[in-house]
């Protein structure tokens, strides 16, 4: 892994429930949050689905994680569906809104479309490059950041973490986090992270790391090894 793969950018806004980051995969968030009876829509993509639908190309559930997995370079928009026959009932309006999401990046009104039952809205560029997801419960971006890190410091340091909820509400102030920085200290496994505000723009994040690790407030967040 590189050194630009291993910064990680939170932004959140739950009032609004808009969650943006950088270092997250697509899969990462998928396996985190997915769930059962659920395909997937396609609003912006080069790819097939298994059926199109009022010209929206359908990724059936069985072939998600494979779909997901492959994912690398380009844009990527889709929101799930818990029920696919619903998108013969769509409107044009709300069709309108759905396309409105892939081409400018955000809702024109509400991300979620009540007539297919969406939890969420995942728009992406060179996978865990930008992403910017939209989520019903906002309980869901919670649960992804705690997958992320956890299977993090699990795999290098062989223990279990939880972020807590103090952490979750600082992403609101949006933070920077480069894994490389991670130390043990006194038998605690240390986290140094940064509140660097809002960024749409994630080379610049990229390229003035040092510098923003350097010139913005450090917090730390820590686990017992033992």
């Amino acid at each position: 892994m590189n050194k630009e793969k291993q910064l990680i950018y939170l932004k959140t806004n739950p009032v609004e429930h808009e969650y943006i980051c950088m270092g997250i995969s697509v899969y990462d968030i998928w396996k985190a949050i997915k769930t059962i009876n659920t395909d997937i829509v396609l609003i912006k993509s080069d790819d097939l689905g298994d059926k199109c639908i009022n010209n929206f190309e359908i990724i059936y559930e069985d072939n998600i994680d494979d779909f997901l997995s492959k994912y690398r370079y380009g844009d990527l928009c889709f929101m799930d569906c818990n029920n696919r026959e619903k998108m013969y009932e769509l409107n044009d309006n709300e069709i309108a809104e759905m396309l409105f999401i892939g081409h400018m990046n955000r809702p024109l009104n509400s991300p979620f479309v009540e007539k297919i039952g969406n939890k969420i809205v995942y728009i992406g560029h060179d996978n865990n490059y930008f992403c910017k997801l939209y989520c019903i419960n906002n309980n869901d971006f919670y649960s992804v950041i705690n997958i992320k890190f956890q299977s993090y410091i699990h795999d290098k340091y062989k223990i279990n973490i939880h972020l807590g909820y103090s952490f979750m509400e600082e992403c609101i102030n949006g933070l920077l986090i480069d894994l490389d920085d991670i130390y043990i200290s006194n038998r605690n496994v240390v986290m140094p992270y940064y509140v660097i505000g809002f960024f749409n723009n994630m080379d610049e994040i990229i390229n003035r790391s040092n510098f923003l690790k350097q010139d913005k407030p450090q917090k730390v967040i820590s686990w017992n090894c033992y």
